[in-house]
């Protein structure tokens, strides 16, 4: 027979892992007799889970060396799924209607950020916005120009609603 100490099959691959294995090791009174009693492999793994616990690198490599692969992960539940593709096609939208928004309008780079974070225009600039769109709908030439289709008056209107429609960006309080 041979004296040959290995560790246990399943090491905790964490600090904070290794302190609850400590613990719940403490609480086994047949394992305390076992590390009392000079077992080697008791002790061996007493001390390998001070040292992961202490985070010692060697330490957490063997660990995380000797982790079981992992197995594959749960099933996804059809809500998480649906989340995800919600999530993934409201992205692509906002992606296409960002390619559109280049091709056809001239968007700075400033209006495009905040149009792809949500995060909305100041008071300021919405109170603005709001008060160009008024001015240009009270413009009789602005109006012909719009209802015969002029590229450009368009391209005023669609910005200014795009700013209104995204809203006001909520300020960091004081």
């Amino acid at each position: 027979m041979t004296d040959q100490v290995t560790a246990p099959a399943a090491l905790p691959t964490t600090p904070e892992a290794a302190r609850e294995t400590i613990n719940a090791r403490i609480a086994d009174k047949a394992w305390g007799a076992k590390v009392v009693a000079g077992d080697a492999a008791a002790k061996a793994e007493f001390d390998m889970l001070h040292k992961i616990e202490a985070g010692d690198p060697e330490a957490l490599a063997h660990a995380k060396a000797s982790a079981p692969a992992s197995a594959e992960p749960p099933p996804k539940t059809a809500e998480q799924l649906a989340s995800e593709s919600a999530t993934q096609a409201a992205d692509r939208d906002a992606s296409s209607l960002l390619n559109t928004l280049r091709s056809r309008f001239d968007v700075n780079e400033h209006a495009e950020q905040r149009l792809k974070s949500g995060e909305g225009f100041s008071q300021s600039d919405h109170d603005a916005t709001t008060r160009y769109k008024a001015q240009l709908l009270a413009d009789p030439d602005f109006r012909a120009r719009l209802l015969a289709g002029e590229p450009h008056a368009n391209q005023q209107l669609f910005l200014a609603n795009l700013v209104l429609a995204n809203g006001v960006k909520e300020e960091a309080s004081a």
